[in-house]
């Protein structure tokens, strides 16, 4: 990724897929590079987290800022505590998926900031991996035929097929 982070790194097998994942190591945060949104009607930012220690820290709080003024000030958009974050450190725990809807930013140039509170008396990262800023999806973007599909009178135990087209569109 590109933007300024102050304290990242190589987390190993935390990560979604295969590569690197950023790490946020409390107290500090990473910031994206400047996002145009003028062109966008329904944008959102997706990514991945989970947490790799936290232990003792549940009252670590992982927060999503952002800034609409070229960083001089920050509007907190979202808030978790480490104890719903997923352990991802050598765990077979997937990262989960967040989406923040940034609709209301619509026109604007937009700095995030992913922010680790924790003071370090406890040992806390945030793991970040996966940052996509994309149009939400508000119309089908397939079509199936027949809609619906009758299957007819299929009793228990029993079955039946039906035949049908799935079509980008």
């Amino acid at each position: 990724g590109t933007g300024h982070t102050r304290r990242y790194g190589n987390v190993g097998v935390a990560a979604v897929g295969s590569g690197r994942a950023y790490n946020i190591n409390g107290p500090r945060y990473g910031i994206s590079p400047g996002i145009d949104l003028s062109d966008a009607s329904t944008p959102e930012v997706n990514f991945y987290e989970g947490k790799i220690g936290a232990w003792g820290a549940t009252s670590t709080d992982f927060k999503l800022w952002i800034s609409i003024d070229y960083q001089a000030s920050w509007k907190e958009i979202r808030n978790i505590t480490a104890d719903n974050v997923p352990e991802v450190y050598n765990a077979n725990n997937p990262f989960q998926e967040v989406s923040v809807d940034l609709t209301a930013f619509v026109g604007e140039i937009i700095f995030l900031k992913w922010e680790n509170t924790n003071n370090g008396a406890a040992y806390s990262y945030w793991v970040i991996d996966n940052v996509c800023i994309r149009e939400k999806v508000t119309t089908p973007i397939f079509s199936a035929s027949p809609n619906p599909g009758d299957f007819g009178g299929v009793q228990v135990g029993a079955s039946s097929t039906l035949t049908f087209e799935v079509k980008n569109i």
